[in-house]
């Protein structure tokens, strides 16, 4: 069972995991992020390959990703867009 899961059910009290999984699990609240000297992040990354087929349309996909409508939504859902 995993974190935000496991504090729903009543298993746990306190769970650490991400904020995005614990913004969606009911029955369970967000208490706020870890202290930034102890914080840790997945980064993501994206590319498109050389021979992509659709070349274009990836990379204006990506090019949406950095868009700040979609900073806004990535932030309302608990990730931090990076740069």
């Amino acid at each position: 069972m995993r974190g935000a899961e496991a504090v729903a059910s009543g298993e746990v009290e306190l769970g650490v995991t991400q904020i995005s999984e614990i913004l969606y699990q009911k029955g369970a609240e967000l208490a706020g992020p870890l202290p930034p000297e102890i914080q840790h992040y997945t980064n993501f990354s994206s590319a498109v390959a050389a021979g992509a087929r659709q070349a274009d349309a990836a990379k204006a996909l990506l090019e949406y990703f950095a868009a700040p409508d979609a900073v806004r939504v990535m932030k309302a859902n608990g990730l931090e867009p990076a740069g």
